[in-house]
């Protein structure tokens, strides 16, 4: 009975207008799903991408900040240069 049943929606889908609009239905939702989890995928990796670029840039800088902090008379700098109220 299932059989039956499942050779006839088959027959249905292929041999008839109906069943071919149908079935290039899904086949186009089908394609549009693929192709939109592949953009979300590629855009997540992008994203990812420039996190750890701007993050290398980020401790680039504070590097050199620590630097400049470690030579001597940095307190004297740092009250000079950025405390107002000082």
């Amino acid at each position: 009975m299932l059989i039956s049943l499942a050779s006839g929606a088959f027959w249905f889908l292929v041999n008839s207008m109906a069943g071919r609009l149908i079935l290039g239905g899904l086949t186009l939702y089908g394609a549009w799903k693929i192709n939109n989890y592949y953009q979300q995928k590629k855009g997540a990796a992008m994203a990812v991408e420039r996190s750890i670029k701007h993050g290398e840039e980020i401790n680039r800088e504070n590097a050199k900040v620590r630097r400049e902090a470690r030579k001597p008379g940095a307190a004297e700098r740092l009250l000079r240069d950025y405390c107002r109220d000082c």
